[in-house]
């Protein structure tokens, strides 16, 4: 990832306090060339919807089972209304998968 990185000698893809290796990363990741009309559809669906949003990029896997999970405990599907703050990580879990499997 990163070429200039001290890290990468040592074998190391990716390491905590590596600043510039994070900041590549990121920029690698949301490069608008990379991205497609589906991913920005995905992107939107995501923020409503994280399960479909995950669906419509993995199908019926196992990051589409983990993010209805997460999205149930959100919206009280699972017998657990008080756990509404979940939804904020069943979106952050979406577009996760959704940026990271091209």
């Amino acid at each position: 990832v990163a070429s200039g990185c001290a890290h990468l000698k040592r074998n190391v893809l990716l390491c905590w306090p590596c600043l510039k290796c994070v900041s590549l990363l990121i920029r690698e990741l949301l490069d608008p060339s990379a991205m497609t009309c589906g991913d920005i559809f995905r992107i939107i669906i995501a923020f409503f919807i994280p399960p479909l949003g995950v669906f419509t990029q993995v199908g019926f896997t196992q990051p589409f089972w983990i993010n209805l999970v997460i999205y149930l405990f959100a919206v009280g599907g699972l017998g657990f209304p008080v756990l509404f703050g979940m939804w904020p990580a069943a979106v952050i879990h979406a577009l996760f998968v959704i940026l990271t499997r091209k």
